[in-house]
């Protein structure tokens, strides 16, 4: 699955989840609806694999967190 910030594939047994929201993988609510749509694959995907890893696509980093221009 790809979405607009997150996707997820599984490589031999291992469900790799990619953050990928340009300019530093805000978490606001695009994010936090496609998080919960892996949320509900997950149950399914979970009898075929034995692991999870998480990670950014982008040299910016991890995750900068909230998405704060959400507030405003």
């Amino acid at each position: 699955m790809r979405g607009e910030c997150v996707s997820w594939e599984i490589k031999d047994g291992v469900i790799e989840l990619a953050l990928h929201r340009e300019p530093a993988n805000e978490i606001g609510s695009q994010t936090l609806e496609e998080l919960e749509e892996f949320a509900l694959a997950l149950q399914e995907l979970q009898s075929d694999t034995h692991a999870l890893i998480i990670y950014s696509t982008l040299k910016s980093g991890f995750s900068a967190g909230a998405d704060l221009r959400e507030f405003v």
